[in-house]
């Protein structure tokens, strides 16, 4: 029996649209990230003064939603073109 050097490659194991649903799973872990961090820097405007964090806290929190940000649109062109290979892939197996 030869042993296909291949098949431990993920995307053997699944399809296209497999791959895309799995990385549209990952997009949302930085969406609910990015909305949390997006609450807590905008509700850090509306406390008074004395009872605000101190503004390196405010950079945090700002700077975790600037990153989840970014990470969301990699993941979104990511799933962008796992899209276009899957339907490159449907045409080409029509033709």
């Amino acid at each position: 029996m030869k042993l296909n050097k291949n098949i431990f490659i993920p995307h053997r194991w699944l399809d296209l649209k497999g791959l895309r649903r799995i990385f549209v799973f990952f997009f949302y872990i930085p969406f609910l990230i990015f909305l949390y961090s997006a609450f807590q820097w905008t509700y850090l405007f509306f406390v008074p003064p004395p009872e605000s964090y101190s503004a390196p806290v405010q950079q945090i929190w700002a700077a975790a939603a600037v990153q989840s940000l970014l990470l969301m649109v990699l993941l979104a062109a990511v799933i962008a073109v796992f899209k276009t290979l899957e339907s490159v892939s449907r045409q080409t197996a029509e033709k």
